[in-house]
């Protein structure tokens, strides 16, 4: 993988993400890939899969912004802006988003996730 291939990676995962299409999204994953986010975590591709499944259950109108993808040495750092609305009480949640991917055979091994709260 190169800096263009990471990338186009961080634009897919992006599209597949904003339009719900969870396979295309675990596609780029390991089999036994793990996934952390802020309270939670997954390990393996099913469960990433039900993560995915029930984030759509439970927001809408999902825009995510890429602002930099650097690429170095089998790790990738995704920077973007994540906004949605909770479909339940209609609250809008915004964040700015740093993801650390490690990668094994050009699949996602490793998906970290920092968040930290828009203000401005």
């Amino acid at each position: 993988m190169d800096q263009s291939q990471c990338i186009a990676l961080a634009t897919q995962l992006k599209k597949a993400l904003q339009c719900g299409h969870v396979e295309a999204f675990c596609s780029h994953f390991c089999e036994d890939a793990e996934l952390i986010i802020p309270n939670a975590s997954c390990l393996g591709r099913d469960a990433i899969r039900n993560a995915v499944i029930y984030l759509n259950q439970k927001t809408e109108h999902l825009q995510i912004t890429l602002n930099r993808v650097t690429y170095t040495q089998n790790l990738a750092f995704i920077e973007w802006r994540w906004r949605d609305q909770n479909r339940e009480t209609g609250m809008t949640q915004e964040t700015e988003t740093m993801i650390v991917l490690e990668f094994a055979n050009d699949k996602i091994q490793r998906w970290r996730e920092y968040q930290a709260p828009v203000t401005a």
